[in-house]
């Protein structure tokens, strides 16, 4: 009997840690997209995606934000990109990388095909 109460302890403990060390991962993979998103001057309101792939949706959206105002070159005023464009790009964009049924949606408008 002793045996067991003394397993199960080990047991417990290595549960306990392996939550220790997720709970760590998991803040320095909240850190890291924070850096991500600050560096690209974007903001990720909400997800229930994976860091990686919240990651993914950030370097997109900056990719994206840089092409429209390459292709529109004004000097006085930053061109505004268009909410509605933006959401069906990176929708596709999630399409085809992570397969259909994605949801966009970008200053109230969603990309939805």
């Amino acid at each position: 009997m002793d045996g067991k109460l003394k397993q199960e302890k080990q047991q417990a403990m290595q549960i306990q840690n392996k939550a220790a060390s997720l709970k760590l991962r998991s803040a320095n993979e909240d850190v890291k997209l924070a850096a991500v998103a600050i560096s690209f001057n974007v903001r990720l309101r909400s997800s229930d995606m994976p860091t990686h792939m919240q990651e993914h949706a950030l370097r997109s959206t900056r990719s994206l934000l840089d092409s429209v105002v390459s292709t529109k070159t004004t000097t006085k005023t930053r061109p505004k990109p268009n909410p509605t464009l933006l959401a069906r790009a990176l929708k596709k964009e999630f399409d085809l990388s992570y397969g259909p049924a994605w949801h966009c949606v970008s200053e109230r408008v969603s990309g939805r095909s």
